[in-house]
């Protein structure tokens, strides 16, 4: 009998210290619904984030077939995990629902990432990034599953750095992962979000040429591309362009495209992050739908017009149409402006909410009836709703005396829905 009961003791105490699950996704909530539990994402080098989580697990690691570690876009290690037809069939399921909305990656019951979801995920592949240390990545990669038959683990050190420029150099060439005509959804200048005339402009690969098409000026470019991690290519100016030369290094995933450069294209950049004396831009199929409404074009079939009392007229806001935009009130009593800046992402929406907060002399506030996340601050009759919708940064200013709160917030929620990520 006290054999027993000594057992059973033990078998209790085992329970009560049971290790937290190895991996699970769950996805973002508002901190008021049912079940929702906060979290804390630790930023690098920052503060950490509160995150407010469900409690459903959407996925865990009995849906993962096997895992292997890769570089990334940016140039920073990730794990490609592919999963079972089971999962790779919830996997869509879920990242259909969920876009434009985060889904957190927790990892022995902390949460180490938090992903927006940009489209459904249709091919069973999942990768998993965050605030990991490279040894961190191997090692859950390891407690995930067991590598794929086509890509070996990597390796750390210099024979690392060097398995992983040969698996980034088989396959696809970087000429056909260029090939076609991409459009610029927006540009980070010297670390921060620039608004260019560059913004829309239209850039075609073909044949060893780059065509970059930018309202009535064209200019030509030969190509040489260049294999590696990432990877890179050549410009030089075919006459009678007097532009500059150089080397940009470039990531594709699915439709969209990122380069990154040197100011004045003097040097060669190593990775993508937004820092001084570089330039990054984001772009996406020319033919894509998203690019075919301008935010002018979204105002008028929102009905700026009826906010406006004396009638009203519209410009390009800032340097570039493809930006942003104003209606005004051609008496002077009131305006509306809008931006739109396509695959911006977390950071430069928090980018963006910090500025605004210290205008607004403490008058700003979360707001999850726009979305995950979002933002209305007030300053006077200056109204400003903020919002990232997916990857898409979407700001609203108004500037109209005597228009009640409700009204506004109606007009913001029509501009949403107007608005493909």
């Amino acid at each position: 009998m006290i054999v027993q009961l000594l057992l059973a003791s033990a078998v209790a105490v085992m329970a009560l210290v049971r290790s937290p699950p190895l991996f699970e996704l769950r996805a973002e909530s508002v901190p008021n619904a049912p079940g929702a539990r906060s979290w804390l994402l630790a930023g690098k080098g920052g503060a950490p984030e509160t995150i407010f989580l469900h409690p459903e697990v959407l996925l865990d690691a009995s849906a993962i077939a096997s895992a292997d570690v890769e570089r990334g876009m940016h140039g920073s290690s990730q794990i490609r995990t592919k999963l079972t037809p089971e999962g790779a069939r919830r996997l869509a399921d879920v990242t259909g629902r969920l876009v434009g909305r985060r889904i957190g990656i927790i990892v022995d019951g902390r949460l180490r990432a938090a992903v927006s979801v940009r489209d459904r995920v249709s091919d069973g592949i999942l990768l998993v990034a965050g605030n990991f240390s490279d040894s961190e990545l191997e090692e859950l990669a390891r407690r995930l599953g067991p590598p794929s038959a086509k890509m070996p683990a990597v390796e750390s050190g210099a024979a690392g750095r060097q398995s992983r420029a040969v698996e980034s150099a088989r396959g696809t060439s970087p000429v056909s992962e260029l090939e076609g005509a991409w459009k610029v959804m927006n540009i980070t200048i010297n670390g921060g979000l620039g608004y260019s005339d560059s913004v829309g402009s239209t850039w075609t690969f073909r044949g060893g040429e780059l065509t970059i098409e930018s309202g009535s000026h064209t200019a030509r470019f030969a190509v040489r591309t260049e294999s590696g991690a990432p990877g890179a290519f050549r410009v030089d100016p075919i006459a009678p362009s007097n532009e500059h030369g150089g080397w940009m290094i470039f990531a594709r995933e699915g439709d969209r495209l990122t380069l990154a450069m040197s100011d004045g294209l003097a040097g060669r950049p190593q990775n993508f992050t937004p820092e001084s004396n570089k330039i990054v831009m984001r772009l996406t199929r020319a033919n894509r739908s998203i690019e075919a409404a301008t935010p002018c074009s979204i105002l008028e079939a929102a009905g700026v017009v009826k906010l406006l009392p004396g009638g009203a007229s519209a410009a390009p806001h800032g340097q570039s149409a493809a930006t942003s935009c104003a209606f005004s009130d051609p008496a002077g009593r009131g305006d509306v402006t809008l931006t739109v800046i396509r695959a911006a992402g977390r950071s430069a929406y928090e980018k963006e909410v910090e500025k605004i907060r210290r205008k607004s002399s403490g008058m700003a506030r979360d707001d999850p009836e726009f979305g995950i996340p979002a933002m209305s601050a007030r300053q006077g009759y200056r109204v400003v709703h903020l919002v990232l919708k997916g990857e898409t940064l979407v700001a609203v200013i108004y500037q109209l005396p005597g228009t009640d709160d409700a009204r506004l917030r109606e007009f913001t929620k029509r501009l949403l829905d107007l608005i493909r990520d």
